[in-house]
């Protein structure tokens, strides 16, 4: 199944930009649900329904290349080629930015990984650092 997420009219032309990261969220990760995530150069994340296969809607707020994703729950979290971390709500559709932080002292975030058992995101990126975020109990 080939879901076109990325791809855009422009000046009558089909552009496609080129996807960074993916991620399958299932029925089982405790919900009945079956999305495709898709992040890449275009700067959105691309939620697709897989059993309709089309894109359900677009996250915007990246200013920079999408480069890495993870969920936890149904918060989205991006990692940004300008540094930065956001956060999304899978349910909310367009309108789906939450907050956003820092993530890196230079360079992108390149790396993103929920750990949902120790509460915590962790964020990897061109400054050379891992770095763990506690989520409040």
């Amino acid at each position: 199944m080939l879901l076109p997420a990325h791809r855009r009219k422009k000046s009558g032309r089909l552009e496609v930009g080129a996807v960074a990261d993916v991620i399958w969220r299932g029925s089982h990760d405790g919900g009945d649900d079956n999305y495709l995530i898709s992040g890449g150069a275009d700067k959105k994340v691309v939620v697709s329904d897989v059993r309709m296969g089309r894109p359900l809607h677009s996250m915007k707020g990246a200013k920079d290349f999408v480069y890495a994703m993870a969920c936890y729950g149904d918060a989205i979290f991006v990692g940004t080629g300008d540094g930065m971390i956001l956060c999304h709500d899978l349910k909310r559709g367009k309108n789906s930015l939450l907050w956003g932080l820092g993530g890196t002292s230079m360079g992108a975030v390149r790396a993103l990984a929920a750990v949902p058992s120790q509460r915590a995101l962790v964020s990897a990126g061109d400054d050379g650092k891992a770095v763990v975020w506690k989520f409040p109990a």
